[in-house]
């Protein structure tokens, strides 16, 4: 026969009264954070230099013509989000998607290779050179791979250096147009433009002189930030 169980007394003289709740009240839990940054329309920020800064690479001319398509861009971009948003049947969204597509890289890469020049030399940061010295060996080596690049892009189009994240490294790329040919993962931190109106004022049918009047004008720390932000 097991022996008779006996009961715990659970109050104490210090603990309160058993018909009293320990928890009277819950705290509200915060609610989480909007981490959505604000929705901003695309527009072409000013230049960060007088359009007469980068003569003799570039003449004031050329960057006027140049910032003025991409202004044009910024406003295509706009009006294809609209589209796009508005599109009631199959063909509609495909033309809208068509626009967002040619207008949005065509905006993103004007962006990209006017928030990296300068009037002003400067050299590749810290993190840029470590990428550059593991993939390519070196500077120059570099350079040797990017005006390949350019050379590889058939008629209008952009030579392009991006961080893949899924690789975790540098990878070039020769685009057509602004979307074509484009690595789907491939995050841009330096871009060269090689449709004519970005050079052939300047250099015309001599594409190799512009490819070296430009690199004279990257601003690195640009290229820098962008990697620091694609690796983040």
């Amino acid at each position: 026969m097991y022996p008779r169980r006996r009961h715990m007394n659970l109050h104490t003289p210090n603990s309160p009264p058993l018909s009293t709740p320990i928890i009277t009240q819950l705290t509200p839990v915060p609610s989480a954070p909007n981490v959505l940054p604000v929705q901003q329309a695309p527009t072409a920020p000013p230049l960060g230099f007088p359009d007469n800064a980068l003569e003799p690479a570039l003449s004031a001319q050329t960057i006027r013509i140049h910032y003025q398509l991409f202004q044009n861009y910024a406003t295509g971009f706009n009006a294809a989000l609209q589209e796009t948003a508005s599109a009631k049947d199959e063909s509609s969204m495909q033309q809208a998607l068509r626009a967002s597509a040619f207008q949005g890289s065509g905006y993103a890469l004007h962006k990209l290779y006017f928030a990296a020049l300068s009037p002003q030399p400067s050299q590749p940061g810290m993190l840029t050179m470590q990428a550059i010295a593991r993939q390519y060996g070196g500077v120059t080596a570099f350079q040797n791979r990017f005006f390949l690049a350019a050379a590889a892009v058939e008629g209008p189009g952009w030579a392009v250096l991006g961080w893949h994240p899924e690789l975790h490294e540098l990878q070039l790329a020769a685009l057509s147009k602004h979307q074509d040919s484009h690595i789907a993962t491939l995050m841009p931190i330096l871009a060269l433009d090689m449709w004519e109106h970005a050079y052939w004022l300047d250099y015309p049918a001599q594409k190799a002189d512009y490819w070296h009047a430009w690199w004279n004008l990257i601003y690195w720390p640009e290229v820098e930030n962008r990697l620091m932000a694609a690796i983040a």
